[in-house]
């Protein structure tokens, strides 16, 4: 090489160097931005007050629920059961409200705090995955971790179900290392570091963190070769089991020893009849997205699958997308259209309607068997969220390049320039949509748990230690009078065991068939003779009443009538716990 030429390659060394350096503080800047604005959009969304996000005792006692998070079984509920993947709670989610509980951080606050951080997480990943890639330019890469970060998939849930989004939104963390070792890194550490943004993604839904994993392992299939492929497939997938151990182990157990309730939940046909090819593209096959029991379950999901802007928005961005990934200028152009056809055929193989699976039938009955862990199918879509992300950064950056370079007049060029600012702002709004009209949270927010459930839980602690509680009337949701907790109120509160009706069978099938037939007696608002005998015979010493469910609940039974069954049955009021909780035991005098 002649002098000039080391002079011309150590000038790009030291520009090189001097934009990476140089970019890290923009990047920092525009984290906290999109930080501070997620942030003020969530905080003005039910101002203080608490929305049900995931599980209740992690809101409200986040410290008591971390302590139970160790124990596999659980004596308190459904009289007696293994948890439902309680202990992937353990990490982030349940320290982080541990530390909100512990610095006197008001709940809503804390709830506000984390999703404003998932949304900052997401879109700081996404730009620097697409920079790591050197796809795009930094205007488009923030454009595209903007849409990524309010992509409907996310949004759907973020206000809900926020644990479950957690896999997706870090799953551009996972790949960031393998670009380093892609390029000669160290693959040792590559792995590591993936490892870890994989622990980040929690254990609350394995099929979540199964799914998104997609991402990452193609990344090693299709980015290296020969032994380093081999190489690094094996460190990773060593650390992705270590990261994933705490929870995949006490997962095994459960479906080893507990009662296998996956029959009694939605089947294929509702998880796949949502996912059509448009709907995957734009992040919305949700299936609960499209529930509606009266009002929509959940108010983001409805925004953004029936408003006609987020709908636009989605499209247009998904198409934006597309038009990127069909470059052949597209750096990591294999990967990313390998793991977008990869999820493509997961989220499409059972669908039913146009562009579907041509054996739909057969998948969705492999869905509702032996794949049946894995038939909510819309839990693939952050894989086509993030490929789609980088064509949108790749697609606006090659448009503007190969315009300006053309010689364009400056009138010509600056209308170009008005039109695609219009169309981002139009995707940026309309993908925004439930955070701007006060509907990304879901509704039925409340101040607090009311404090009569705290003296109930305190009531049967002290009196029945051991013995279970009949709580009544059933309720498929937590839908009460003050709000919508969703999860049962004795759930984080009780120290001793309670046993309501519910729509999930986490006790088994013989727990269930006793709960529904004493559901339908105490709920006849007649005189059953039989009914004191069979609950003394259940173990069950105490029926508590609850007089503040909401009449306006699916499946509402009127509390008249079960106090009529127990008044007329034997039992006796012993407690009242302000006007809308009540207490009942078997009255010793009364006739069997």
């Amino acid at each position: 090489m002649t002098a000039a030429g080391r002079a011309a390659s150590a000038a790009r060394r030291v520009i090189r160097g001097q934009a990476v350096r140089s970019e890290s503080p923009s990047l920092t800047r525009w984290v906290l931005l999109v930080w501070l604005v997620g942030l003020i959009a969530v905080a003005a969304n039910h101002r203080g007050q608490i929305f049900f996000d995931t599980k209740l005792g992690v809101d409200i006692d986040p410290a008591g629920f971390y302590a139970r998070l160790w124990q596999l079984w659980n004596p308190l509920e459904w009289l007696g059961t293994l948890q439902d993947q309680y202990i992937g709670y353990a990490a982030p989610m349940a320290p982080f409200y541990l530390a909100g509980e512990l610095l006197k951080v008001p709940v809503w606050i804390t709830e506000r705090l984390w999703l404003s951080l998932l949304i900052a997480v997401g879109f700081g990943g996404l730009v620097k995955l697409a920079t790591a890639l050197r796809i795009g330019s930094e205007r488009s890469r923030v454009a595209a971790g903007l849409a990524f970060a309010l992509w409907p998939t996310f949004t759907i849930v973020i206000g809900s179900t926020s644990a479950g989004i957690l896999p997706g939104l870090l799953v551009p963390w996972a790949v960031l290392p393998l670009v380093t070792a892609a390029r000669g890194g160290s693959l040792p550490r590559a792995a590591a570091r993936s490892g870890v943004a994989v622990l980040l993604m929690g254990g609350v839904n394995a099929t979540s963190t199964l799914y998104v994993l997609i991402l990452p392992a193609a990344f090693i299939m299709t980015m290296l070769r020969g032994r380093r492929r081999v190489t690094l497939a094996l460190w990773w997938g060593g650390a992705v089991g270590l990261a994933t151990s705490w929870w995949v182990v006490p997962l095994l157990l459960q479906a080893r020893y507990a009662f296998n309730f996956l029959p009694y939940v939605e089947q294929s046909a509702t998880t796949t009849g949502t996912m059509s090819a448009a709907a995957f593209l734009r992040g919305a096959g949700n299936w609960t997205a499209y529930l509606n029991l009266g009002q929509p379950w959940l108010s983001a999901g409805w925004a953004m699958i029936a408003d006609p802007i987020a709908i636009c928005a989605g499209a247009l961005a998904a198409g934006a997308g597309l038009l990127g990934l069909t470059r052949r200028d597209l750096p990591g152009s294999c990967w990313l259209r390998l793991s977008l056809g990869a999820a493509a055929l997961i989220a499409l193989a059972g669908y039913p309607g146009p562009l579907g699976g041509l054996f739909h039938h057969g998948v969705d009955q492999l869905l509702d068997a032996g794949l049946a862990p894995l038939r909510s199918v819309y839990k693939v879509e952050p894989v086509a969220a993030a490929v789609i992300a980088l064509g949108i950064a790749h697609a606006l950056a090659i448009r503007t390049t190969r315009r300006a370079g053309a010689g364009d007049p400056v009138r010509a060029a600056m209308r170009r320039r008005l039109a695609v600012a219009a169309a981002l702002a139009l995707v940026v709004i309309g993908l925004a949509d439930p955070y701007l009209t006060g509907h990304v949270l879901n509704p039925g927010s409340f101040t607090a748990v009311p404090r009569y459930w705290y003296r109930v839980a305190a009531f049967l602690g002290v009196h029945s230690p051991r013995a279970p509680a009949l709580v009544v009337p059933g309720a498929a949701h937590g839908t009460y009078l003050w709000g919508e907790p969703v999860d049962e109120p004795l759930e984080p509160l009780a120290s001793s065991p309670w046993v309501a009706l519910g729509l999930v069978p986490y006790g088994g099938a013989g727990s269930q068939l006793l709960l529904s037939s004493l559901e339908g007696a105490i709920s006849s608002g007649e005189r059953v003779p039989g009914l004191a005998a069979t609950l003394q015979r259940s173990g069950v010493r105490y029926v508590v009443v609850r007089n503040d469910l909401s009449p306006g609940a699916f499946g509402y039974t009127p509390p008249e009538a079960v106090h009529r069954t127990l008044s007329s049955s034997g039992f006796r009021r012993i407690a009242a716990f302000g006007p809308l909780i009540t207490g009942a035991q078997l009255d010793p005098g009364a006739p069997q």
